[in-house]
């Protein structure tokens, strides 16, 4: 049984990526009144691997790149009934695996595409917890 998106996500949600995610939180903030409701998650070094921050009823994901040399500034982040069929179904019809369906340590399985435009998808399915 798969599960709908987090409280205050939606089923498709825009990622920016940054290496200053602190100042484009803090314009998100100071401009558009955007406020926490997810995070932040710091990496290691401090900085911000993910936060995703409200706008009305709307959610703007942020975080830092995972290296120092990711040129990718936005991504679209897609929750889907069944991830492993949809990243799947993305390769057969012509994109690149950039990271196959895995589970994630915050309840998502998860995978990444790049769709034959250079696009980045983020690909999620919220798995229910395991009371075992």
């Amino acid at each position: 049984m798969t599960l709908p998106p987090p409280p205050g996500y939606r089923h498709v949600s825009p990622y920016l990526v940054t290496q200053d995610a602190e100042a484009v939180k803090a314009f998100m903030e100071a401009v558009f009144r955007a406020r926490v409701s997810d995070g932040p998650y710091l990496r290691p070094d401090g900085r911000i691997m993910h936060v995703a921050m409200a706008i009305g009823d709307s959610v703007i994901l942020l975080g830092t790149p995972p290296e120092p040399e990711w040129e990718q500034t936005a991504f679209l982040h897609i929750y889907v009934e069944d991830c492993d069929a949809a990243h799947d179904a993305a390769v057969a019809a012509g994109a690149e695996s950039e990271m196959p369906p895995s589970d994630q340590s915050h309840g998502d399985r998860a995978a990444m595409i790049r769709d034959m435009a250079g696009n980045l998808w983020w690909i999620a399915t919220r798995m229910p917890e395991d009371d075992g």
